[in-house]
């Protein structure tokens, strides 16, 4: 028993053993002068000792960061870590960066101050744009190129604009120079450029086609003539003599539909091979629809009336020595159109006829040139 009481005294007497009111065990102060790390603090603070503290200038274990201060905000914190801002190209978007691609190129999308880089479409204006809307559009006041949307960008601006071609606005059938409608153009009742007519309606085969040519008159003259014609010179002035007698342009020229040794009609420049409106009888029917339909199918109205509009008693013959397609025959022109001897001949096409002997009909062929045959008249060129 009276171990046991010993044994309890030194148990108490032993020194940091002591009950602490607060609720924790308190131990004897054995401490030096040495000053303790804050509570507040991560790092190390000055000591009189000289320990590591955030602030020193010096790197220190546990540290991001010491540039000499505590200074927020200027790339070091006071706690010693790195501003998030200073962190640009980690990869990692901070509170106040508006990209982080992960490096410090620019013009990449991110630049190297971790903002956008500048773009057109982004609603700000950077240097080099001339306006910036925020959109990519190409119908509103500023293009998606960022520059003002004018008359002749070849862009229509909507509200403000009715058409644009661009470099071509004032040209005929496009966009009128102030962009307010269509320029000149075939179908406004006005005759512009090389029209040849302009009626503003849509009937492509009256006196005025939808791509306003006239039509040319087609006949076959109500005279008739041997094969000394005058050469193809000759011919054509006989039929401009026809024409020129009765109600027809008389501002035109007119070709004969012959060939000789030196010119046919699709080789020469008696007649317009490039011509794509109608050609008419002079009571109005229709015969061919441009050159390559006179040319290649057969006829929609036989050539079988006169320049007075009065049918001829068919079948009537034609001096022509011409394939359907405006090419020479052969030698058979009555030596070039200026013999009417019976020894010399000549190749004839029959008026009234809608298929290929309309221009060349062989079971007739030759004849002398001595015979009295009507000619084809085309008109060649368009009223003034």
């Amino acid at each position: 028993m009276l171990f046991r009481a010993v044994a309890l005294l030194a148990f108490i007497a032993t020194p940091g053993c002591f009950y602490n009111p607060e609720g924790s065990v308190s131990q004897t102060d054995t401490t030096t002068d040495e000053v303790t790390t804050s509570a507040s603090t991560p790092h190390a603070t000055t000591t009189a000792t000289g320990a590591p503290a955030c602030g020193d200038g010096e790197l220190d274990p546990g540290e991001a960061c010491d540039d000499g201060n505590r200074t927020p905000g200027d790339g070091c914190e006071e706690d010693c870590s790195v501003t998030p801002s200073f962190q640009c190209g980690n990869g990692e978007l901070d509170l106040d960066e508006q990209c982080d691609d992960g490096n410090t190129i620019d013009d990449d999308g991110c630049q190297s101050d971790c903002t956008k880089t500048p773009v057109c479409g982004d609603g700000t204006q950077a240097p080099g744009e001339l306006c910036d809307d925020g959109n990519a559009s190409d119908e509103d006041a500023c293009l998606g190129g960022c520059v003002p949307a004018t008359c002749g960008d070849g862009k229509v601006w909507a509200g403000n604009e009715l058409c644009d071609d661009g470099v071509l606005n004032g040209a005929y059938g496009h966009c009128s120079d102030d962009c307010s409608g269509p320029g000149p153009s075939c179908g406004d009742q006005l005759r512009n450029g090389a029209e040849e007519c302009d009626d503003g309606n849509l009937f492509d085969d009256d006196d005025c086609s939808n791509e306003c040519l006239a039509p040319r008159i087609v006949f076959a003259t109500a005279a008739t003539y041997s094969g000394d014609l005058g050469g193809l010179d000759g011919a054509d002035a006989k039929c401009l003599e026809a024409a020129q007698a009765l109600a027809l342009p008389p501002d035109v020229e007119w070709s004969a539909w012959l060939s000789d040794a030196t010119a046919d009609p699709a080789t020469s420049d008696r007649f317009d091979t490039l011509y794509s409106g109608y050609y008419k009888l002079t009571t109005g029917e229709v015969v061919a629809h441009g050159w390559g339909e006179l040319t290649t199918l057969p006829l929609q109205a036989a050539i079988g009336i006169d320049e007075t509009g009065t049918p001829l008693d068919l079948p009537a013959p034609v001096w022509s020595n011409t394939f359907r397609n405006g090419t020479r025959i052969g030698a058979d022109h009555c030596d070039s159109w200026t013999s009417s001897a019976v020894e010399t001949l000549g190749r004839l096409g029959v008026a009234g006829a809608t298929n290929t002997t309309w221009s060349d009909a062989p079971a007739n062929n030759p004849a002398d040139c001595s015979q009295l045959l009507h000619l084809y008249c085309f008109q060649r060129t368009a009223p003034l």
